[in-house]
């Protein structure tokens, strides 16, 4: 019995010690979001797949310059290469109390940020996760017209 358990340890060790893929196919995505040429900051980007698009997804939280790096809904780093739309959701950094006394109550603080974004069904934002990851930065308008996706492969922005 010893032994059995000692070869698991062994064979659990190597393995970590080969450096096995955590998620194969994901690429890197970073970027930045801006409203009306200013960060937006402690908001949640949302990429929902299109089409034949692999997984279910990818996530993150911009920082104070509006800054982000994706996540896999399962918490790898990166994206699957694909179509997907974008929408926003304030983070928890954004919540507000309407009554202290309820603390476990919050209330989402959009941060100005216009609800076409953040409506994942009828937003207008679109993005392409080329091969080999992007940065891709997210030019948003108050007004909702006009907004942009700017893609750069991460083969040109070295």
């Amino acid at each position: 019995m010893q032994r059995l358990v000692r070869f698991i340890v062994l064979l659990g060790a190597s393995l970590v010690a080969a450096g096995c893929p955590q998620a194969p196919g994901l690429v890197p995505v970073s970027g930045r979001v801006t409203l009306d040429d200013k960060p937006v900051e402690q908001m949640i980007v949302n990429l929902t797949p299109l089409g034949d698009t692999q997984g279910n997804g990818a996530l993150a939280c911009t920082d104070s310059e509006g800054r982000f790096t994706l996540l896999d809904s399962r918490g790898a780093a990166g994206a699957y290469v694909g179509e997907y739309k974008v929408s926003f959701y304030p983070s928890a950094g954004r919540s507000k109390q309407k009554d202290p006394a309820m603390d476990v109550v919050s209330v989402p603080d959009p941060g100005g940020l216009p609800g076409i974004y953040m409506d994942p069904n009828s937003t207008p934002l679109r993005a392409t996760v080329p091969q080999g990851g992007a940065t891709i930065d997210f030019v948003l308008t108050r007004s909702g017209k006009g907004a942009t996706t700017k893609t750069i492969p991460k083969s040109e922005s070295k």
